[in-house]
């Protein structure tokens, strides 16, 4: 579903938080991936869409600030409408601002219209899931800051944990952000849209599924990793005769 997409990935200490199951999700999808380093200002890379996982960026805040070309990059890329997903840490150095605990206030990356101040209590904790169009995909929340915005969320999460809020899901232009840390293998299909697939509707034909003519005609398969070969297994179940391909 991914076949000839190139994915650009941050990875470094600001942008740590990468499940390895996801990046086996996305090969296994197809996609093409490389990494690249924010905090050594390295370029973003040429790549049909990107991935601003989770980490630290309140611990980097001056040097993040300080790249010298990827506010503009990422611009370009948005207004390519190439899809961007930035999850925690990565939705945090999409902002216009960033203000620490000892109120010194840093300049990011600008491409969401959004404020975030960090703050010594725990803000949010817990699994969640959220659907942006194509699926359910399950993640979790865990972030010590605020995020002041004007934007209308296009969703939010569903908290599985007493007490915790449901977290808001940003569409801005191509680029798509939450606190939410997805974890991909949940739903593959729901994966591929994120970064850009576009799902089509057909029928299904010789998969030994049965036709219907009312309901909600659905196909869906989860992921099962069984070795270190990636995934080996492809488990599917269906209402009625309609499915997603490509």
């Amino acid at each position: 579903m991914l076949a000839g997409q190139r994915i650009a990935i941050a990875r470094d200490a600001a942008f740590c938080f990468i499940y390895p199951a996801n990046l086996t999700c996305l090969t296994a999808l197809g996609a093409e991936l490389t990494f690249f380093s924010p905090l050594a200002h390295e370029a973003l890379p040429a790549c049909d869409a990107v991935w601003l996982p989770g980490g630290y960026p309140e611990l980097h805040a001056a040097q993040l600030a300080a790249h010298p070309t990827i506010r503009a990059a990422l611009a370009q890329h948005v207004a390519e409408d190439k899809p961007i997903w930035a999850e925690c840490g990565g939705m945090i150095a999409m902002c216009e601002s960033l203000t620490l605990l000892d109120g010194a206030e840093h300049a990011m990356w600008g491409v969401l219209p959004a404020q975030v101040v960090m703050q010594t209590r725990l803000a949010a904790l817990g699994p969640q899931s959220f659907d942006v169009g194509s699926g359910m995909l399950r993640g979790h929340t865990f972030h010590y800051s605020t995020l002041q915005t004007q934007l209308k969320p296009i969703g939010y999460g569903s908290p599985c944990r007493l007490g915790s809020s449901a977290e808001p899901i940003y569409w801005q232009g191509s680029l798509q952000a939450s606190y939410l840390h997805a974890w991909f293998m949940s739903s593959p299909i729901a994966t591929a849209a994120l970064f850009g697939a576009v799902l089509m509707i057909g029928l299904i034909d010789g998969l030994g599924g049965q036709r219907g003519s009312t309901g909600v005609d659905r196909w869906c398969f989860d992921v099962c990793m069984t070795s270190r070969r990636g995934i080996t297994n492809w488990h599917h179940d269906w209402n009625v005769g309609i499915k997603y391909e490509l």
